[in-house]
């Protein structure tokens, strides 16, 4: 796994693979060089879902049909998954969470979410195209990985290497966040499109320059969705509560246990309910798995 920080200025690589061509494609990818001819020979395709957002709201997926979706899985999994990202980024991360993204802002005086708009659409096939082409990918091997990861021009929703690739893509964002959350005793994080900071009071006035930094980096804020939440108001970052400990809320808790106790009077809880509980012990484990023993739940 090679750091970012290793990446070669003078040459705009990180030195990680040097390949050219579909065969040499094929052996990284562990897969036939037939079958790869045959994929840069055809369109993808995709099938579009609709699902619905948590907070409201609706979420176009485009599912990539079934060899399109292992390809892209041996894509991340080859190449994609041995880029060390920042520390500050948590979402489509191996070992990383809604947790581990949450937890370093717990206990702070101010906590400020904000919200980056139309984040995979706005990483364009030529960003795509740099970024493979810094990790050492030429000619018809990086025109492959192109096609193979892009539909319509954007980076879709729904398959392996969209997370990746956009990670990838606000590395110089994060870097420069990072760079400044540093300089004022400031905690960030990212998870996908969510960037999190928190600390002392100044945190409020350095959001201007934040936002400008965003539109630099070439993305944009959804400045409807920026949240700026006080110690003394619920916190939440990407669904967790931090103002103590990392935690599910006080309505979420009430609802859980209401429902824990009713499924187990009529017989026993079901699975996402259950689902729910390990979500809350994950949060905290002390709590939950005190109160499980208590109602004599499932271990």
């Amino acid at each position: 796994m090679k750091n970012l920080d290793q990446f070669d200025a003078a040459e705009g690589r990180l030195d990680m693979f040097s390949v050219s061509t579909i065969e040499e494609l094929a052996l990284l990818l562990k897969v036939g060089p037939a079958e790869l001819r045959e994929f840069s020979q055809s369109a993808p395709v995709y099938r579009t879902r609709v699902m619905p957002k948590r907070h409201g709201g609706r979420r176009r997926l485009d599912v990539p049909e079934q060899k399109l979706e292992v390809l892209q899985a041996w894509i991340k999994r080859q190449i994609l998954d041995k880029v060390q990202l920042p520390p500050c980024v948590h979402g489509g991360v191996l070992g990383r969470s809604p947790k581990t993204n949450a937890a370093p802002h717990v206990g702070k005086h101010v906590v400020a979410c904000l919200d980056l708009q139309d984040f995979f659409p706005s990483v364009s096939p030529k960003i795509v195209r740099t970024i493979f082409g810094t990790l050492g990918f030429r000619d018809e091997a990086l025109e492959f990985l192109v096609s193979a990861t892009m539909f319509r021009g954007s980076l879709p929703q729904g398959t392996h290497t969209s997370p990746c690739l956009a990670n990838l893509a606000a590395v110089g964002l994060d870097l420069r966040l990072l760079g400044l959350a540093r300089q004022h005793s400031l905690s960030y994080t990212r998870f996908v499109d969510d960037l999190t900071f928190s600390g002392g009071r100044r945190l409020t006035n350095l959001l201007p320059l934040i936002g400008k930094i965003i539109a630099q980096e070439g993305f944009q804020e959804n400045v409807g969705k920026r949240r700026v939440m006080r110690s003394h108001e619920r916190q939440t970052v990407t669904g967790v509560l931090v103002n103590k400990k990392t935690n599910i809320t006080k309505d979420a808790r009430r609802r859980l246990r209401k429902q824990l106790l009713a499924e187990m009077e009529a017989g026993s809880p079901a699975e996402t309910t259950l689902g729910k509980l390990a979500w809350a012990e994950f949060l905290n484990p002390e709590t939950w798995r005190g109160w499980r023993r208590e109602i004599g739940g499932p271990r």
